[in-house]
């Protein structure tokens, strides 16, 4: 009975620890599949399943939850970084994949929704089967890219970094909020705009998704 019952237990471990199933990504023959989830980035498995070189553009794609808890969609808007003899590098924009080719990417996701709840640990996300409007794309991308350049949200209510706060963790947050008011601009359809859209409480919010006062 003992030996079933650890039999059993690491069945469990290993349904629980498999990876999720590799998805089509939106517009390009290649398939991703998520290896680990760390807050809002992402460890990703890229792979062209087809014989001729293939584009993976990150920029624009978004992860919904797999519950119905109504936490918040994950979007990309940049293009992430890959792994270069084990190093993690910036990626070039759009990566060519090479025929029957497989890469790892890092993602940096946000998230979409300000009033929805903040994902915790264990919220499984898959890739959403269609990627952002293109408008919404082109405007969460300049936002974002106006507070990496200026190292802060010239719109935001934040101010500068202080001495004391880490310029990467000041800036993440920064874009956030940056990133929340494009949507606020643009609540463009979305899949999963049927989940439950409960505001999350102020103490609900965990880095990097607590607002900086």
């Amino acid at each position: 009975m003992r030996i079933l019952t650890i039999l059993l237990f690491a069945l469990l471990v290993l349904v629980v620890a498999s990876p999720a199933s590799a998805a089509p990504v939106p517009d390009s023959a290649v398939h991703l599949r998520i290896i680990t989830r760390d807050d809002t980035g992402f460890v990703v498995e890229v792979t062209n399943p087809s014989n001729d070189v293939a584009p993976f553009d990150a920029i624009g794609l978004y992860l919904v939850p797999e519950s119905s808890g109504g936490e918040q969609r994950l979007g990309v808007v940049s293009a992430g970084q890959v792994t270069a003899d084990g190093t993690w590098v910036d990626a070039p924009g759009v990566i060519n994949v090479a025929p029957r080719g497989t890469i790892r990417v890092k993602l940096t996701a946000y998230c979409l929704d300000q009033h929805r709840a903040a994902p915790n640990a264990k919220t499984q996300y898959h890739l959403a089967s269609q990627r952002m409007p293109t408008e919404l794309t082109k405007a969460l991308e300049g936002a974002a890219r106006t507070v990496a350049s200026l190292g802060y949200d010239p719109e935001g209510a934040v101010g500068h970094p202080t001495p004391q706060m880490a310029a990467s963790y000041y800036v993440h947050n920064a874009t956030q909020q940056a990133l929340w008011r494009v949507r606020e601009a643009m609540p463009v359809a979305l899949i999963g705009d049927g989940a439950s859209t409960a505001r999350a409480s102020s103490t609900s919010f965990t880095a990097p998704y607590r607002y900086l006062r």
